[in-house]
């Protein structure tokens, strides 16, 4: 697991991010005391994202670290790193990296005010420009990859306009990719405010990425658009769909409470 670290009190500054490994096995053995290791990453970098795997979308091989990806440093590169926990001897283990995948194309900065977007009511937070759950580990038909993806601006260097990013990197037998196999912004229309993204692969290798979506006469709304395995590389081919189209939103003098606006997707 990992988080962003503050200091108390209002105002307080970021620290930085710290990683945390834990003993699954004990844990699951209800042990009194568990294992637990942690690791603070370079000061420069903000949100990291622990790899997640899932038996339908192929699990990683005995040893394999677990791979934490990041974007918070530049436009065009997907930062990875690695944690190796030895819970037979912890001073062993290891937190390495960066290990940088070079994107084809750099992604536009979301102006917002205060990064947030327009609805009917109070604007809400996009939480551009870090990456959003999940950071998703596939390993299909040997091929290994992790998948995120993060609020963007629409197009252009820089852009009012809220959009979705995803990215795919392999790491197949543990080396990360020089060059990124996907990085795509997807905006079919300008209009909308799309952002808070989460993806998800089935055991094909299709994908699916929900979102929020609004705008001043939107209400905030959950959709979704996807692609499949043998579609080209950066593209999302099945048309958007529509969710769920809120029937509301928050409105009035609340404070910061107003602004985060999310949903998990299963």
């Amino acid at each position: 697991m990992s988080a962003n670290i503050f200091g108390f009190g209002a105002g307080s500054t970021f620290q930085n991010v710290r990683l945390w490994a834990l003993n699954k096995a004990q844990m699951y053995a209800g042990n009194p005391t568990v294992q637990v290791l942690s690791f603070d990453a370079p000061s420069a970098e903000f949100t990291l994202l622990p790899s997640n795997a899932r038996l339908q979308t192929g699990t990683p091989p005995s040893g394999r670290p677990n791979y934490f990806t990041v974007v918070a440093q530049f436009l065009n590169v997907v930062s990875v790193y690695e944690l190796h926990a030895d819970w037979n001897n912890i001073s062993t283990s290891t937190f390495s990296g960066p290990f940088q995948s070079l994107t084809a194309t750099s992604w536009s900065q979301f102006t917002g005010a205060s990064g947030r977007v327009p609805t009917p009511g109070n604007a809400i937070d996009t939480l551009y420009s870090r990456l959003m759950a999940q950071n998703q580990y596939t390993n299909l038909d040997g091929v290994e990859s992790l998948w995120g993806a993060h609020t963007v601006g629409a197009s252009g260097a820089t852009s009012g306009q809220a959009a979705v990013r995803y990215y795919q990197v392999k790491v197949t037998a543990g080396t990360v990719e020089t060059n990124a196999t996907q990085a795509s912004t997807f905006s079919p229309e300008a209009t909308v405010h799309r952002f808070m993204p989460s993806l998800a692969l089935d055991a094909a290798g299709n994908m699916a990425i929900g979102y929020s979506a609004t705008n001043a006469t939107l209400n905030p709304a959950i959709r979704y658009a996807g692609r499949l395995a043998g579609d080209a590389a950066n593209s999302i081919t099945q048309t958007e769909t529509s969710l769920i189209e809120g029937t509301g939103t928050q409105s009035g003098n609340c404070g910061s409470t107003c602004t985060r606006w999310g949903i998990t997707a299963p």
